[in-house]
């Protein structure tokens, strides 16, 4: 947990103990503590971010919306992606706000689920990146994971249509 790990993983003889369901909890807790504690958990240093590669947009968007939410106390942080790359970065970077990624493709939707701060959702996209903006804060809205008035952060590729690199990043409050 401290090295930053998305997920753990129990091997057989922990999972099929005598008490697994107690393991577990017990695991959870464990994680939970040391997330909530004052261990120096890492993380992605936004101001180190490497920026002369062929993703140096897409980096500084996805390392700048992490900054940015913290800074606002954002509650949110919704990335339409196709690949899952913005996604995966943003979470490297530990936000403080939650991290809900919308994509059409099935297979990064399952790889996601074991990401850092991540719930992903399946969605077919807009036809525009505005029209994606307001549709993804909307379906948020909708299941309650954010309310009126809560400051979100988006992040996407323009044209939406394109799939290209992220290089698009909105700050508004949910309607």
């Amino acid at each position: 947990v401290i090295d930053g790990a998305d997920a753990m993983m129990l091997s057989g003889e922990t999972s099929i103990g005598i008490h697994p369901l107690r393991v577990i909890d017990t695991m959870r807790k464990v994680i939970k503590d040391v997330e909530k504690s004052k261990h120096n958990i890492s993380k992605n240093d936004p101001e180190r971010e490497v920026v002369l590669n062929e993703r140096y947009i897409s980096n500084a968007i996805c390392a700048n919306a992490c900054q940015i939410s913290d800074n606002v106390n954002a509650q949110a942080i919704i990335a339409a992606t196709y690949s899952g790359y913005n996604t995966i970065k943003t979470s490297s970077y530990r936000p403080k706000a939650y991290i809900y990624a919308f994509t059409n493709n099935h297979t990064i939707l399952n790889t996601l689920s074991l990401v850092w701060g991540v719930k992903a959702f399946y969605y077919e996209g807009g036809k525009t990146t505005d029209e994606t903006v307001l549709e993804t804060k909307k379906i948020l809205k909708k299941y309650k994971y954010v309310k009126r008035g809560d400051k979100v952060i988006n992040i996407a590729s323009m044209p939406a249509e394109e799939r290209g690199m992220t290089n698009m990043m909105k700050l508004s409050k949910v309607k």
